[in-house]
């Protein structure tokens, strides 16, 4: 078995996940994009004309072996197909107990496969291409609407608004996968800020609640007004966060 083609293209998606501790990260996943959608009459015609064998006859004898298909897995059969895939069923959502009844509001059966054989070996044997078209964020500058210290988030204080300059900073209203927050240097999500306004130049935004002092990572992530179908950019700075002098320690000093 040979591949026509050995390059898959593929998108970026990009997506806030949850790992096994709950710490939130920012990723980027990759998405395959198809050449095209074949269907069961294009692949029965192809194979027809390639083994001069009569249309009408193999669609006949292909339905006969999908429906045979289709019964043994519903009868909870797993399905072998030697170089090809395996089929069978798997149970998703989580029990209460051990010997728990099936609750159809939280448990699903689903049908699983796997490439396996000659079959798996070409499928990992393909390499992929990066083909995704998106923004490109950057940020030149941050201050905060209290201490006015460039690159100094101010924690403790009523209404302060952080305020990022740069290029392609503008944010698509109701896009998830667009925003603001504050990470550690390995990627960690500490905090998780609120646009409030946001320009291709200019973008403002606050925080219901800042990590302990120190030094952590400002990342927006935007499309800069770009349509949905395209990747979302990623532009980092390095900030500190500082809780604000009260008026008795400024006198100390």
């Amino acid at each position: 078995m040979t591949n026509s083609n050995s390059v898959v293209d593929f998108s970026t998606v990009h997506s806030i996940l949850k790992d096994a501790t709950g710490a939130q990260r920012s990723v980027y996943r990759g998405v395959v994009r198809h050449n095209d959608t074949v269907r069961g009459p294009e692949l029965v015609a192809s194979a027809a004309a390639d083994n001069d064998i009569k249309e009408s006859l193999l669609a006949y004898h292909s339905n006969v072996l999908v429906g045979e298909l289709k019964s043994a897995i519903l009868r909870g059969n797993r399905i072998e197909l030697d170089d090809f895939m395996s089929i069978w069923l798997t149970a998703s959502g989580t029990f209460e107990s051990a010997n728990a009844k099936w609750d159809a509001s939280v448990n699903r059966v689903n049908v699983h496969c796997a490439a396996k054989g000659a079959f798996r070996d070409s499928v990992s044997g393909l390499t992929g291409r990066n083909v995704t078209e998106g923004n490109h964020a950057f940020i030149r500058r941050v201050l905060d609407s209290v201490s006015k210290i460039e690159n100094q988030i101010t924690r403790g204080a009523a209404d302060m608004v952080v305020m990022v300059s740069g290029d392609n900073l503008l944010i698509t209203a109701g896009a998830t996968d667009e925003g603001v927050w504050l990470e550690k240097a390995d990627g960690t999500i500490v905090a998780t800020g609120t646009v409030t306004a946001s320009t291709q130049t200019t973008l403002d935004c606050t925080f219901d609640a800042l990590p302990e002092d120190g030094a952590y990572r400002l990342c927006i992530a935007a499309r800069g007004g770009l349509s949905l179908e395209y990747g979302v950019s990623k532009a980092f700075r390095n900030v500190t966060v500082k809780t604000a002098e009260t008026e008795g320690s400024e006198a100390e000093g």
